[in-house]
């Protein structure tokens, strides 16, 4: 068995030796990655994957109509599966930790809130300042043109600190960030 070779099936602890840290790190998330895939049984994976991949598809109408209610019965369907995948991986003090794991390792609800509770004390100070003030927005409702929009998002990541030759920017409907590994950086913007 391959994964016998690489990894304790029991510990998760890389069998491996002679790697570099960067190696070690990569087989340190493939393995975390492979033993948490593991827990979900296919059957669940199917499920899943087929409720995302339709949601996918309603939400794009939804959106596109402005009608939430279309939306709703999936996304209520996919929070209640997603807290059945955090029973499944199992977690220490919150739910949320079991998830928030698959794309931010090492962060947990915990060290979110310590991040977040001080940012919204500023936030909410800010509102309470600008509440109640005309504000001209009228730039959020312009025309812009779509390729100077695109130019825009790629002056502003040749900024980050990103290899370029590892990194792309595409259009989406709705907007994310990804990294599938250190050479393989995706960022999607929307136009106006």
């Amino acid at each position: 068995n391959l994964i016998e070779k690489i990894a304790s099936v029991s510990t998760g602890r890389i069998k491996l030796k002679g790697l570099s840290s960067k190696e070690k790190a990569a087989m340190r998330e493939w393995t975390n990655e492979y033993f948490r895939l593991k827990r979900l049984p296919v059957s669940f994976i199917k499920q899943f994957s087929q409720l995302t991949s339709e949601s996918s598809q309603i939400w794009q109408s939804a959106k596109k109509e402005s009608n939430f209610k279309l939306f709703a019965p999936f996304l209520s369907r996919i929070i209640e599966m997603s807290r059945e995948k955090a029973s499944l991986y199992s977690y220490q003090e919150h739910p949320y930790d079991a998830l928030l794991g698959c794309y931010e390792p090492c962060m947990t609800s915990a060290k979110l809130q310590k991040i977040f509770t001080p940012l919204k004390k500023e936030l909410l100070r800010l509102l309470d300042q600008i509440r109640g003030k005309s504000i001209d927005d009228r730039f959020l409702r312009g025309k812009f043109d779509p390729k100077k929009q695109v130019a825009l998002g790629q002056t502003i990541l040749a900024a980050l600190p990103i290899e370029p030759a590892y990194s792309r920017l595409d259009c989406s409907a709705h907007t994310f960030s990804l990294a599938f590994h250190s050479h393989d950086s995706r960022i999607t913007t929307r136009i106006l």
